[in-house]
């Protein structure tokens, strides 16, 4: 899906994957929850943000913002060439 979000370059397919990443990172997460891994367990107030469970949120997060930012910056590319055509 990425490979072809990258070939057509359409506001679509990139909503469509940051979407399908969403929902494959929410699940990962509750896997890790569920199965106890990288501390996630432990109440986020005790920790010190350093698990390997808060550094993976931080990461899909850190993902997640470079996609939507991507989402904003064509989507505001495209309005303004919508204007300029007017």
């Amino acid at each position: 899906m990425l490979f072809h979000c990258y070939k057509t370059r359409s506001m679509s397919r990139l909503l469509s994957t940051l979407a399908t990443l969403e929902e494959h990172f929410a699940h990962d997460e509750d896997l890790m929850k569920s199965h106890r891994i990288g501390n996630s367990d432990q109440d986020a107030k005790a920790g010190n943000g350093f698990s390997p469970f808060d550094s993976r949120v931080k990461d899909h997060a850190r993902i997640l913002e470079i996609g939507y930012d991507e989402l904003a910056r064509v989507s505001s590319y495209s309005e303004n060439c919508a204007d300029s055509s007017s």
